[in-house]
């Protein structure tokens, strides 16, 4: 019982002192990212080894670091017409 009670009064001080986000206020790393363009990338290139992983089902996965981002990538062939594709990544 004492647990209880001890549990719950440390529930509603931290309900009483945790603060959301002001909806107000613009997120602080707004802009960081640009726009993105539906297409593919154009250093993608697969290499021999990649399109054997990618023949046995498996995901390519790479990651490029360079002096100001770094950029993921994961490639996996699917069986479905490229519309149902586009329609699945480009979704809202």
């Amino acid at each position: 019982m004492h647990s209880t009670r001890l549990v719950s009064a440390c529930a509603v001080m931290l309900m009483c002192f945790a603060r959301g986000a002001d909806p107000k206020m613009p997120h602080p790393n707004q802009g960081v990212n640009p726009p993105f363009a539906p297409g593919l990338p154009k250093d993608l290139k697969l290499t021999p080894g990649d399109q054997s992983i990618l023949a046995k089902g498996k995901t390519v996965q790479r990651q490029v670091v360079d002096q100001e981002k770094v950029t993921v990538l994961a490639v996996q062939d699917v069986a479905a017409p490229v519309q149902v594709g586009k329609n699945a990544t480009l979704a809202r």
